[in-house]
């Protein structure tokens, strides 16, 4: 793979770069997660900007590494997205101050508002994919599985919870 000049001069550039740096209003802080082939950028600031970063992440893949990639631009606070099966949302949160005073909690009028990101488990594609595979019926009731019938009931079982535990293991880290 071929890596022209001009990317290297710009990769040492961007390593000398603070991470921390929130004095420049030049600075924007990405953050980002990876799997495999997929991707998603987290980014705070303007829609504009955004798709700015869209274009040139865009023509770094196809120019430098010859790839092609679909690319979707989300803004967070009005829409969800989907990564890898999650859904991805922002919700606002109220909290109110509280003061403590020798072990008595006095809750103050003060409220404060934070943006947080939430991920959540489809469960409605859940259930629809458990209906394909006929472990459940449309109202959500188990349909047993006449194949396994002449196993042993600890088979059956583990066959019953191993299905349960890979959909458990696989969201275990989202809100709902």
């Amino acid at each position: 793979l071929k890596v022209n000049k001009d990317f290297m001069r710009k990769k040492k550039e961007f390593l000398k770069l603070n991470y921390y740096e929130d004095v420049n209003s030049k600075f924007k802080k990405l953050t980002y997660v990876r799997y495999l082939d997929n991707f998603i950028i987290g980014f705070r600031g303007t829609y504009k900007e955004a798709l700015s970063i869209s274009k040139n992440i865009n023509n770094f893949l196809q120019v430098n590494l010859k790839l092609n990639s679909k690319c979707l631009v989300l803004d967070l606070a009005k829409n969800s997205g989907k990564f890898l099966g999650t859904i991805i949302t922002l919700k606002k949160e109220f909290k109110h101050s509280i003061i403590s005073y020798d072990n008595v909690n006095k809750l103050l009028d003060e409220k404060s508002l934070s943006i947080k990101l939430f991920l959540f488990a489809p469960l409605a594609d859940l259930k629809n994919k458990l209906i394909k595979y006929n472990f459940i019926n449309n109202r959500g009731k188990i349909i047993p599985k006449t194949l396994w019938l002449y196993r042993p009931i600890k088979e059956i079982i583990g066959l019953y919870n191993s299905v349960m535990h890979s959909i458990l293991n696989y969201y275990s880290f989202v809100n709902n």
